[in-house]
């Protein structure tokens, strides 16, 4: 393994951790707000150093929210307006350059969101949801390399009724990880731990007791036994605890330890057909002999196809099941997911679209509601832009969300648990 793809899959390890970290039971379906076409690849900055380049970004939207409070029972929806500045540095090497030994990148992206409405409970929603992230990464040869990884983000949401308090969190995540490839590079052994704390920044007490921090171990170990596709087997445990033990415990809510075992195989199916396949067993301890995953919680199964039939069409199908720790709701809850994504580049013409389904069983819920839930979540969203200049560009976006609860409201926020909402914004960007 090159440098560079070491390093590539440093990053998105930390990616997934920190997404898997911020799942929550109210998600806003971002993620399209891109600023680059695939073509430019890493082209564009400004050199400011030797092999150091500096990216800038801004993207303003505008456009309609139908469901600000992610209640249908008291629907109210709002034009919105979004500016998005975004700031990179970094020495990664570009393409047909040899990446240097040691690499670097900082990056800030700073979401302001507005509702241009006359009603105070929707314009004090008003967000700033800046994310920050850095990385440092030491290669010397292809057969070692070091990397730490840090990011945060903080969220501001709409609360689930007009006139509650708006929900704010804060996430920050920390990787480090270190990979050893002897030989000819067949085997790869991988050594990561990752910390995330996970704070729920309310002026009142409602969510607090949710406040925690999230420690994982992982040893893992893959073998090429084609030139690019490798079998792998990879064990983790970890350790989530409530930072104020009694306040959690007044919710019902304990510390625990996961842990898991997973074996797959991942690579090139074909020039073009791109598989990732594992299979393993999961299970954690919950403290005060609260409710511990069991029968086909503990079955841990992920798949994923990726298709690629240009250099600048790509196609996703995913499955995953699995059992994750719930900040909020009950001790855990099962999961099936589904998803899709798209990306399609025709000339300066850039099309993207995801679909994301998730079945949802919650499980330790002992107070407030009822002893068991369902929730049926959908998410999807296309963005089309135009680049009428390399550095330039116009679009339009469009996102919805549908939940299905088998429970009439949410326990913490008291609020109905069932939504849809969908918002449509116009983009206007510069990127370079």
């Amino acid at each position: 393994m090159t440098r560079r793809r070491a390093f590539t899959a440093v990053g998105a390890a930390a990616l997934l951790l920190g997404f898997v970290a911020s799942a929550s039971a109210q998600q806003t379906g971002g993620g399209l707000a891109v600023f680059r076409r695939d073509d430019i690849g890493d082209t564009g900055g400004v050199r400011v150093g030797e092999g150091t380049y500096l990216r800038l970004g801004i993207l303003a939207e505008a456009g309609y929210d139908s469901n600000v409070f992610y209640n249908d029972a008291a629907k109210v929806e709002s034009p919105t307006l979004q500016v998005t500045p975004r700031v990179e540095l970094t020495n990664r090497a570009r393409e047909g350059q040899a990446a240097p030994p040691f690499q670097f990148g900082l990056m800030a992206s700073l979401l302001y969101r507005e509702y241009l409405s006359d009603d105070t409970t929707v314009k004090t929603q008003r967000a700033f949801n800046p994310t920050f992230s850095g990385h440092l990464a030491y290669s010397p040869s292809q057969s070692f390399s070091l990397a730490a990884l840090e990011s945060f983000s903080r969220m501001e949401d709409a609360p689930y009724q007009p006139g509650g308090e708006t929900i704010r969190r804060d996430i920050n995540t920390g990787v480090l990880d270190m990979r050893l490839t002897p030989g000819g590079g067949r085997l790869q052994n991988t050594v990561r731990y990752s910390n995330t704390i996970d704070l729920f920044e309310t002026d009142s007490d409602t969510a607090k007791f949710a406040n925690r921090m999230i420690h994982d171990f992982m040893l893992g170990a893959s073998w090429k036994w084609l030139p690019k596709t490798a079998l792998y087997i990879e064990a983790g445990i970890g350790y989530i605890q409530f930072l104020d033990k009694e306040r959690a415990a007044a919710e019902q809510k304990y510390n625990s330890i996961p842990y898991r075992g997973l074996a797959g195989l991942r690579g090139l199916i074909t020039p073009k057909l791109s598989l990732n396949l594992g299979a393993g067993y999961s299970d954690a301890i919950y403290d005060s002999d609260a409710v511990d995953p069991s029968g086909g919680s503990n079955v841990l199964v992920n798949v994923a196809f990726t298709y690629k039939p240009g250099p600048l069409t790509s196609l996703m199908l995913g499955y995953e099941h699995a059992f994750r720790d719930s900040p909020l709701i009950g001790n855990y809850f099962d999961v099936d997911a589904a998803n899709a994504a798209i990306n399609e580049q025709l000339g300066a013409f850039v099309l993207r679209g995801f679909y994301t389904y998730e079945f949802r069983r919650y499980k330790g819920i002992q107070q407030m509601m009822t002893v068991s839930r369902r929730d049926h979540l959908q998410r999807a969203g296309v963005q089309a832009d135009y680049f009428l200049q390399r550095w330039f560009f116009a679009g339009i976006g469009f996102t919805a969300q549908v939940n299905r609860s088998s429970f009439g409201e949410f326990a913490v926020f008291q609020a109905p648990a069932d939504y849809s909402k969908y918002t449509v914004l116009g983009r206007l960007g510069i990127t370079y």
